[in-house]
């Protein structure tokens, strides 16, 4: 469980309530446990998350699901994935209300307006 989530609450203007639920991993976390484990415990010395968790407590949090996407070009290398998504209808996802967290994206052409109109020279800002 995140632990900023203890202190704070869900947030993002959520439904209210605690987010019940438990949800089987991914298969590729299931073919390397090893990874997975390594990551949980280096996320639980970080003090991302903690665990574990007492059985009377299961009913009161939710458990997401993680799995595994390979690296690019890195054999043998994995990224974790948590699914804030799952599952449909009771996800940490569900909980988070459009209208205080929405994402819009420009478009090319707006880009491309604002280098012309900046002009020569126009560096990117990170």
């Amino acid at each position: 469980m995140p632990v900023s989530g203890l202190g704070y609450g869900r947030g993002g203007g959520g439904g209210g309530g605690v987010c019940k639920g438990v949800a089987s991993n991914m298969p590729t976390a299931c073919d390397h446990p090893e990874v997975v484990s390594e990551f949980l415990e280096k996320e639980l010395r970080a003090g991302r998350v903690f665990g574990p968790i007492e059985d009377e407590c299961l009913p009161l949090v939710q458990i997401n699901r993680l799995g595994l996407v390979s690296k690019n070009h890195q054999p043998g290398r994995w990224r974790v994935v948590v699914d804030l998504s799952s599952p449909k209808g009771s996800s940490v996802n569900d909980g988070i209300g459009r209208e205080v967290c929405s994402v819009s994206y420009t478009s090319v052409d707006i880009a491309c307006k604002r280098v012309v109109a900046t002009g020569r020279g126009c560096l990117r800002q990170n």
